[in-house]
């Protein structure tokens, strides 16, 4: 059974680590990166099913509004705000 690849995006690297721990137990983790402008090139490159972006991060929101040309780019982007 093939199982939803994610892709996980966060500057604090605590966070990061704790999301991909818990992600990597029911999905299968493509990566982490710790800023947007990597969260776009490895979405890119690597072609995950979903995106978990962090919020706060500026860079990171961009990418998720970055308008691509790359075809069948159909990636989904989930916001996530850790207080």
């Amino acid at each position: 059974m093939l199982r939803t690849r994610v892709l996980v995006a966060d500057d604090l690297s605590s966070v990061l680590s704790a999301v991909a721990a818990l992600l990597s137990e029911s999905f299968d983790l493509v990566g982490t990166v710790s800023d947007g402008r990597t969260a776009l090139e490895t979405t890119l490159d690597l072609k995950p099913d979903v995106v978990i972006l962090d919020i706060s991060c500026g860079q990171n929101i961009r990418s998720a509004r970055c308008p691509t040309h790359e075809p069948h780019f159909n990636r989904r982007f989930m916001i996530n705000q850790a207080r």
